[in-house]
């Protein structure tokens, strides 16, 4: 015998005397809407059959086990009270709730009545009550016995379970709304580069369940935003089932305005299993423009040191969400990765990043690595005080392009009010938020020099 035996009985609730006793289960279901949020929390409104009577205390199961109760709200009828259960009957509880009491204990030679005296640790120790007396120690957890219950004691469950002292019922389907946290959302990108000017993105919704809940055949929205939600839970990741499920390529999903956010709105009916992530394609974009940039922040030298620095000019991807670049679409903050073929045509991954949410026409620029062929050597050669508030330090960087094509790299001096350039071998440009910006081009297998003077005015 390979598993063990629980024989089960709906737990029995003290109910107003008046009531009618209902049990909804998920066979009564009408409808499961799921909204879900990219901060841990969700929406859901569960709809069921009518009840019959005016009165009736309503155990509805198949609600989630991390529930926040005091957002519930019932359509239907009125409420006097809630109460919420989330003490499973499993094997381990029902051991413990039973000693005391009279269990059934089977394996393939015998079957006997006995009194349950002990479960902890991995024994239990029952007295034998036929075909003869004695205390016997019986292996908790083996596959070989089987333990028969009578009845599930009142504080044990066999799912998480809401109650519902309901009156007034108007013989119209009821419905339980509330918020849950323990499921969460968020967009994955994956962006193949065509050419030097071309990618194909592929958006992905990514639905995390942590909580130990089935959501069958439910109508599934995500919200792209941000609303305010006060100490929200943390994530909990134990115990996390990878099980990933990928639609079948579906139209572009069509964002809908809720209050200030986005709500996307999965096409079909899907199941979301406890411990589970499903992805579902949200939209695909076959050609994008894209900029490559490579940019050196000025500033790894050593002040006062002649010794100079070598660091890789940084790769960045930039985008503009319109549609004349192919895109001009709300898109949610996500993880982007990017690959690129190789010599053998075969794609590589070549990086990543997140992107924060872009409204339509907002452009984005992310860092995706280091240029392995773009380096920078930088020293700081002289530094003078001219007087005892001004400072005058030349700079100089040597810009080295190891491939055989033309690049260009942007250097950035941070600026800020104390600092005046006063000479250049390059020409520069003040680029608000971002500083002064010395754009070199090398053409392959070249090196460039930069070298400037600035002063710094300090106040007495």
């Amino acid at each position: 015998m390979k598993k063990y035996l629980i024989v089960a009985m709906l737990a029995l609730m003290s109910i107003n005397a008046s009531a009618v006793s209902h049990t909804s289960t998920i066979d009564d279901r009408l409808n499961l809407d799921l909204t879900i949020y990219n901060s841990n929390i969700a929406m859901i409104k569960d709809k069921r059959s009518p009840i019959e009577g005016v009165d009736a205390v309503i155990l509805m199961d198949n609600i989630s086990d991390q529930i926040k109760p005091e957002t519930l709200s019932f359509l239907g009828g009125q409420v006097k009270e809630f109460n919420y259960s989330y003490n499973i009957a499993t094997h381990e509880s029902m051991l413990k709730s039973m000693v005391g009491k009279q269990v059934t204990v089977q394996n393939e030679d015998l079957k006997y009545k006995a009194q349950l005296l002990s479960a902890n640790g991995d024994r239990i120790l029952v007295k034998r009550t036929s075909p003869e007396s004695g205390i016997v120690s019986l292996p908790k957890n083996d596959s070989d016995w089987v333990y028969y219950f009578d009845e599930i004691p009142d504080h044990l469950t066999s799912s998480p379970t809401l109650t519902i002292d309901a009156y007034n019922l108007d013989d119209s389907n009821i419905e339980v709304i509330y918020l849950t946290t323990g499921l969460s959302w968020n967009a994955n990108y994956v962006a193949s580069l065509i050419d030097s000017e071309n990618l194909s993105l592929n958006a992905w919704v990514t639905i995390n369940n942590q909580t130990s809940t089935n959501y069958q055949n439910a109508n599934i929205s995500v919200v792209a935003g941000s609303p305010n939600i006060q100490s929200p839970q943390s994530m909990r990741e134990e115990g996390f089932r990878v099980s990933a499920m990928m639609s079948k390529s579906m139209a572009d999903i069509e964002p809908n305005n809720v209050g200030d956010y986005k709500m996307y709105t999965i096409p079909f009916k899907t199941t979301l299993r406890e411990k589970e992530k499903k992805q579902v394609a949200l939209f695909n974009s076959p050609h994008v423009q894209y900029e490559k940039n490579y940019d050196h922040i000025i500033g790894n030298s050593n002040y006062g040191s002649v010794k100079p620095t070598k660091s890789k000019a940084k790769v960045f991807i930039s985008m503009h969400n319109i549609e004349a670049k192919g895109l001009g679409k709300a898109i949610p903050a996500g993880s982007v990765r990017f690959y690129e073929k190789d010599a053998n045509g075969k794609s590589q991954f070549i990086g990543e990043n997140k992107i924060s949410n872009l409204s339509k026409g907002e452009e984005t620029k992310l860092f995706i690595g280091e240029a392995f062929d773009l380096t920078i050597q930088e020293s700081i050669v002289s530094e003078v005080n001219v007087t005892r508030n001004i400072l005058q330090r030349t700079y100089r960087l040597d810009v080295t392009n190891a491939k055989d094509t033309n690049e260009g790299v942007d250097l950035i001096l941070p600026m800020n009010a104390s600092m005046k350039i006063i000479s250049s071998t390059i020409e520069h440009k003040a680029v608000p938020g971002k500083g002064y910006v010395f754009p070199v081009s090398l053409a392959g297998s070249s090196m460039v020099r930069l070298e400037f003077k600035v002063i710094y005015t300090y106040e007495k």
